[in-house]
């Protein structure tokens, strides 16, 4: 493998001063200033037109190229867009439904208590409690009732588990 070798150049190094930064002058710069913002002048007198006052107003012509409509009126169809109401769980409710016969309480806690134990005497004089014992199932039936109350007060989407179809429905 071959050598390569290369003039040997002059090495210039810049001085170095041990003069006192205090000692060095710096040419201060001054900025022009800008002139001062033109504030507008406001007219000696203004006149007020009385709004009962005929005024002839110019008619500005429609720059729309085609005349024509776009499309028919019975064309059109209006699209309902639903709203998504976000559901919330009973005991998280900020302002619970009022069942009749709980009106006359002030507090939430008493409302939710009230509105259960309304719920649970209605479910207990329509529901069929010998109904388990016909279809053969022994001791304690637990049914599930799951339900929605929409924003009209109206119960929606209603859902029941239990150990039998017909418990069910």
């Amino acid at each position: 493998m071959p050598f390569r070798s290369y003039e040997k150049a002059e090495i210039v190094q810049d001085t170095y001063s041990n003069q006192a930064l205090d000692d060095l002058v710096i040419p201060i710069t001054i900025l022009p200033t800008p002139p001062p913002p033109v504030m507008p002048v406001a007219p000696d007198e203004i006149k007020l037109i009385p709004d009962n006052e005929e005024r002839i107003e110019d008619v500005i012509e429609s720059s729309e190229v085609d005349k024509e409509p776009i499309a028919d009126i019975d064309d059109i169809k209006e699209i309902t867009k639903e709203i998504m109401v976000e559901t919330v769980l009973f005991i998280l409710i900020e302002d619970v439904p009022i069942f009749p016969g709980c009106e006359n309480l002030s507090n939430n806690i008493d409302r939710k208590d009230c509105m259960s134990e309304k719920i649970t005497k209605f479910i207990n004089k329509e529901f069929n409690s010998a109904l388990g014992s016909q279809l053969g199932l022994t001791g304690f039936n637990r049914i599930n009732v799951m339900f929605k109350i929409d924003t009209k007060g109206d119960i929606v989407d209603i859902k029941t588990r239990a150990p039998h179809p017909k418990l069910e429905q």
